[in-house]
Parts: structure tokens; C-alpha cells; sequence
């Protein structure tokens, strides 16, 4: 009902989710240590030895390099190589702990957010069940509407797969180290929230995710205002008592007038609903 009196939807934390993995995924690199020692040792020697470089970004490993490489003529190569070698290997022994503080770091910024949560669908049984109070509850039609640069218009489709999601192949993960191929982590970051186990995929759901970038934690959820016109019509629970039914439409003609109301009706024949307008 305070969807309705105050035009308003309601954006969650993401510790209100019934999903244990929503917002709570870890990046997995996809490639092993002895993986990671050759290529490591292999961009070593080209960036020191090479006659060509392409440092877009330097870091503090390329930039290291780079001052090797002016002196590169002071050192026998054969050694330097075995000792940039033992230096891989000390890296890749540290690459889980890389992952789980990288992955400890990313839950904490994601898990400090509000998420708006719609689906493309008002057919489905087991939602009405989930979320509209057993079928005696009200499903809203939502509309985008360009000319009044709503909220909606930025939601994002839930992609629902197996696996969590891979950080970056090997070679975009040392390029990225180097400098040569630059990421924006922060862009990785925001298609964690879009991505959910495929058990999920009968949501059809779509979302809009708002982090707190320079706001405290802070558990709960908000109720933000919206446009009216972005509020449709009402789809009101089969199973919904008379008195709630009049409260809803006594409520929709003071707040939401131009609303479209309808009625969910069982099928005979088939396990689905049909929609009966009223309004």
C-alpha cells in the first residue's frame, strides 16, 4: 500500500536477499600457478628485452621494468631472467591469497548498496506465491517512460548461469598488471550484481543496483520515490479478501487514479492465471 500512497518502490539491501550468493560471489582466476609463472616470465623478458612496448597505464611492476630496461646492458640476461623467475614463483604462491582478499574487499563494497528488483513477468505461479503474499497480495505493472528519465530506464537484465564468474584470462590478468591493457574494476564489479545461479532464471528479473559509494553500511531497505505515471496498473491476487480488495482500489482511486486495474482469475483447464480488468 505505500507503493501506491506514496508512489514510491522499495530498494532492498542485498542482505535481505533469500539468495545466500546474491551480491555475495567471487571472482575465480581461471588459470593456475605454473600457468601464471610462464606467462609472468614470458612478459618479463618483453617488456626488458623486446624492441617493442606498449605501456598504456604504468604500474609499479611496469614501471620497474621499465628502469631495468635502461640498464638492461649492465647484467648478464641469463641471470636476471632466473631472477625475475623466483620472483613469478613468489607471486604465484600468493595468488590465492590475492583472490580471497580482491574477493573480500569486492563483497564489502557490493554488499553496502540498494538493489530494485522487477521482473518481465506477472504470469508466474510460484513468484505470486514468493512475493505477493501467496496470491493475496497486488502485483504492479511498472512503465519506462523516456520523457521523465525514470529509474526503470536504467534497469539491467539478471544473467543466470552455473558458475561464478571468471576475474580475467591470464593474459588480460598481467597485461592488466603491467599496464599494457588497463580495466576498470569498478566496471567488473557492477555485473556481480546481475549475475545469478540459472535455478533463478524463472524470475525473468531485472534490477537496478545503487551502491553507497561515499555512505556508511547501513542494513534495511528504503522506499524511494518515483513518478506516478511510472506506476501502470494493478494486478490483484486471486486469493485476495474482499476487504483488502476494496482498501486497494479505494487506495488507487485517491493516489493512482489513471491506473489500470485487473483481477487474477485460475484457469479451468490449466495451471495458469487469466486477468480480468475491473478499472
Amino acid at each position: 500500500m505505500k507503493a501506491l500512497t506514496n508512489s514510491s518502490l522499495k530498494w532492498s539491501s542485498p542482505k535481505l536477499f533469500n539468495d545466500p550468493f546474491d551480491h555475495r560471489l567471487r571472482f575465480v582466476f581461471p588459470f593456475n600457478k605454473d600457468d601464471l609463472i610462464r606467462e609472468l616470465c614470458i612478459t618479463i623478458e618483453k617488456i626488458v628485452y623486446g624492441d617493442e612496448i606498449n605501456i598504456i597505464t604504468p604500474t609499479p611492476l611496469s614501471s620497474g621494468l621499465l628502469r631495468i630496461r635502461s640498464i638492461r646492458d649492465q647484467f648478464p640476461k641469463d641471470k636476471f631472467l632466473d631472477f625475475m623467475n623466483a620472483g613469478a614463483i613468489e607471486t604465484a604462491d600468493k595468488l590465492s591469497i590475492v583472490q580471497d582478499k580482491m574477493n573480500f574487499l569486492y563483497q564489502d563494497y557490493l554488499i553496502n548498496s540498494r538493489i530494485l528488483c522487477v521482473s518481465e513477468t506477472i504470469d508466474n505461479i510460484v513468484m505470486w506465491s514468493h512475493y505477493a503474499n501467496e496470491h493475496r497480495g497486488v502485483v504492479l505493472r511498472l512503465q519506462c517512460i523516456d520523457e521523465i528519465d525514470n529509474t526503470l530506464l536504467a534497469a539491467r537484465k539478471v544473467t543466470y548461469q552455473t558458475d561464478f564468474p571468471s576475474y580475467l584470462n591470464i593474459e588480460s590478468y598481467i597485461r592488466h598488471q603491467t599496464g599494457e591493457d588497463p580495466r576498470d574494476i569498478v566496471e567488473m564489479l557492477h555485473e556481480l550484481p546481475f549475475i545469478k545461479h540459472s535455478d533463478w532464471g524463472y524470475e525473468k528479473e531485472w534490477r537496478v543496483f545503487y551502491p553507497f559509494i561515499h555512505e556508511p553500511q547501513r542494513d534495511g531497505s528504503d522506499l524511494w520515490t518515483e513518478n506516478r505515471r511510472v506506476f501502470g496498473a494493478a494486478f490483484l491476487g486471486c486469493r485476495m479478501e474482499s476487504i483488502d480488495e476494496s482498501r486497494v482500489l479505494q487506495t488507487i482511486d485517491t493516489h493512482m487514479p489513471h491506473m489500470e486495474v485487473f483481477k487474477s482469475v485460475p484457469l479451468d483447464d490449466a495451471f495458469g492465471l487469466r486477468y480480468e480488468q475491473i478499472r
